[in-house]
């Protein structure tokens, strides 16, 4: 073999050197990535936290106190019962069903007692107040009812047998303490509702976003398994690539070897003697 070629087949081994190690890189891409697609594939949303529950409120007698520290006196009613305000539709139809009735009954046995430690005499007229409770709680516009009611009375029969509210109304007999009480329960009761409606829709809100965004989430990640079976298709074609030309060079090498062999042989033939034949046939 000539120095020529021992310089090319030096050449070719390593290049082929280069190519096995290409080929071993492409199917350890190949793997890797059929993993990381499988993996990226298989991912499910998560779902978000449940809704949390509004914080409990109540109206705080305390707060109301404050209030009435000085009283505000364009805020008092000309008489001792609601005002328009309190009931949310001055026009509203005389309510068939006597509701609330019981509930009128307790409030107004509180509001009389309250009277005798103070020494007044306010006459409150029984039907009117249990048709204005039950117009304020039944209204519409607003979520009420039976919760309300209940809370109302439980709140101004608290108001009315508190010690400092009698001191201070016997200081102050001109202040309408009914619908000072009655108002600033009403008026608490409303935001604080609002404010547990503003709490939930705020956690339905999250709860929808996060979903939205865990959706976005699989989808960003089914397309990036897609994207991981073409690097991973075009690893392995690489791979065949380069394992075809291996295949076609083993075959080159080996005619090349073949070719060399006959032409060795050829060769001394040809060199060989033409005596020696014809002595060892005779």
């Amino acid at each position: 073999m000539s120095t020529k070629q021992r310089t090319e087949v030096l050449f070719l081994n390593i290049f082929k050197i280069v190519v096995l190690a290409i080929m071993a890189l492409a199917l350890l891409v190949t793997v890797g990535t059929l993993i990381l697609a499988a993996s990226e594939y298989a991912k499910k949303p998560v779902e978000p936290a449940p809704a949390k529950v509004a914080p409990t409120e109540n109206v705080n007698l305390e707060d109301f106190l404050k209030q009435l520290q000085p009283p505000k006196a364009d805020k008092a009613p000309a008489k001792d019962e609601p005002t328009e305000r309190q009931q949310d539709s001055p026009n509203q139809p005389k309510p068939a069903e006597q509701k609330y009735l019981n509930d009128a009954k307790k409030l107004n046995d509180c509001y009389k007692d309250f009277e005798s430690k103070v020494r007044q005499n306010v006459v409150i007229e029984e039907e009117n107040f249990r048709r204005w409770i039950q117009g304020t709680a039944d209204n519409r516009k607003y979520d009420r009812g039976q919760p309300w009611v209940t809370d109302m009375v439980k709140f101004n029969c608290s108001v009315f047998a508190n010690q400092a509210v009698i001191e201070l109304v016997k200081g102050k007999p001109d202040l309408k303490i009914l619908s000072e009480s009655i108002e600033y329960h009403l008026e608490r009761w409303d935001e604080i509702k609002e404010n547990i409606k503003e709490f939930n829709r705020n956690e339905q809100r999250r709860i929808e976003e996060e979903r939205n965004a865990e959706e976005a989430r699989i989808l960003a990640a089914k397309a990036q398994a897609f994207i991981l079976l073409i690097v991973a298709g075009s690893a392995f074609a690489v791979f065949m690539v380069l394992a075809l030309y291996l295949i076609f060079s083993a075959i080159e090498s080996n005619l090349r070897r073949i070719g060399e062999t006959l032409h060795d042989l050829n060769k001394k033939q040809f060199n060989q003697p033409m005596g020696t034949e014809s002595s060892a046939t005779l």
